[in-house]
């Protein structure tokens, strides 16, 4: 509550804009043309589909067996860094179970605490490279990012603005709904010029890039 009570106070978003935003963002489709760009994408890397993988694990996640053979096939010799998405803090236990499940079965995790969910990218990867830091120095272990939404994308920021620093100590990266080619949401939202006025103001207020 204390956590969602001062995401709240610190954010200031126009909610007033923000409902209109919404309300006029499903008359605009422009998103609809950037589904699949990155399996289209003649320049990147081969894709397996694990959707049915995936749903398998979501499916079972609350049966105890096999979430424990799930964690047992996970790397402890790794520090997990979560790093939670946009406006994260005004969600209240954001991250925590599963950080929490994480540690009961013998692994080591956090949450990046420091990652503001308003803040730019700029800022957040500053943040995350102190996260990284003080998590190597701490266990003196490697670490992986665990990533969603924006933190994805404000991860791969700090991994390529302190690549000389964080590279050696990263592992490995995973991103979990990150937009790298933009959110659909604020794809629609740019697709006239109210939904773009409306948008440049909005994110004056998140002080988004």
């Amino acid at each position: 509550a204390g956590r969602q009570a001062r995401g709240l106070a610190k954010l200031k978003v126009p909610f007033a804009i923000l409902s209109v935003l919404l309300s006029r963002a499903d008359s605009v489709k422009r998103s609809l043309d950037y589904i699949g760009w990155l399996k289209n994408d003649p320049q990147s890397a081969d894709i397996t589909d694990k959707t049915q993988r995936f749903q398998h694990i979501l499916d079972n996640a609350s049966n105890s067996n096999v979430s424990t053979s799930i964690f047992s096939n996970l790397n402890k010799d790794v520090f997990y860094v979560f790093v939670p998405g946009f406006l994260w803090q005004i969600y209240p236990a954001y991250f925590d179970s599963t950080v929490n499940a994480f540690r009961r079965n013998g692994l080591q995790a956090k949450l990046c605490s420091q990652v503001g969910g308003a803040s730019g990218i700029y800022e957040n990867a500053a943040a995350i490279r102190r996260e990284i830091l003080d998590a190597h120095l701490a266990s003196n272990k490697s670490i992986v990012l665990v990533t969603h939404s924006k933190g994805g994308i404000d991860s791969a920021g700090a991994l390529g603005l302190y690549k000389d620093e964080l590279l050696p100590i990263v592992k490995g990266i995973v991103f979990c709904q990150c937009p790298f080619a933009g959110a659909p949401l604020a794809t629609d939202l740019t697709g006239d010029p109210v939904h773009y006025t409306l948008a440049h103001w909005m994110r004056k207020y998140v002080r988004g890039t």
